[in-house]
């Protein structure tokens, strides 16, 4: 009896080693080498896997698209700004460390405000009123889309925020980064990165 108590907790423990393993590190950016264009690889075929396996959308992969409402009345749909880069970043008013970046989010926004820069920002699972409140409390004016029922996190596959996606003009994710930012320059640079990557069917 106790040699398999011993066996129980050899493999309980093992299990537990592996889960965290698996876990994605906070403040982790993956991006997509200039070499991999949009056209090397099938991005219908990407976005189908993604929504229907719902499996991580990776870099290098179609960004799922989506249409929610915004917190102004309007509506917005991802791939509505095709032709433009776009800064997609998930949050929630109760996240200390989403919380901690809004002000450069808000400093980059009003830097590219004369650019074809998109900041969209996605709400996640919070009513009008409470993101309402914290966005006229705090002063910021960026675009906030409300993801009600959490389905645009599940797209996505969201584990843990806040999470930023940099995705290009031809609507490729080039880069992802998992937690909050330090600095406005870290998001600049971010965005010089994937803006010096252009796909290669824009050249044909």
């Amino acid at each position: 009896m106790r040699q398999l108590r011993l066996l129980i907790t050899a493999i309980i423990s093992m299990l537990l080693v592996a889960m965290l393993v698996s876990c994605a590190k906070p403040n982790t950016t993956l991006t997509l080498t200039p070499s991999l264009s949009s056209k090397q690889m099938p991005a219908q075929e990407s976005a189908s896997s993604t929504t229907l396996l719902g499996t991580a959308p990776e870099v290098g992969s179609l960004a799922p698209d989506f249409t929610l409402s915004t917190l102004d009345g309007s509506s917005v749909t991802l791939s509505a700004y095709r032709g433009k880069p776009i800064l997609l970043n998930l949050w929630a008013t109760w996240c200390g460390p989403c919380r901690a970046e809004m002000p450069y989010l808000q400093e980059v926004f009003e830097e590219k405000s004369g650019e074809d820069l998109v900041l969209l920002t996605v709400n996640l699972r919070e009513d009008e009123t409470t993101v309402r409140q914290f966005m006229q409390t705090e002063g910021y004016t960026f675009m906030v889309a409300l993801d009600r029922d959490g389905a645009v996190g599940n797209s996505y596959s969201i584990r843990g925020i806040p999470t930023t996606f940099f995705i290009d003009s031809a609507g490729v994710i080039r880069s992802i980064h998992i937690g909050s930012f330090s600095n406005t320059s870290q998001i600049l640079a971010e965005l010089e990165q994937m803006t010096e990557v252009v796909p290669m069917e824009q050249h044909n």
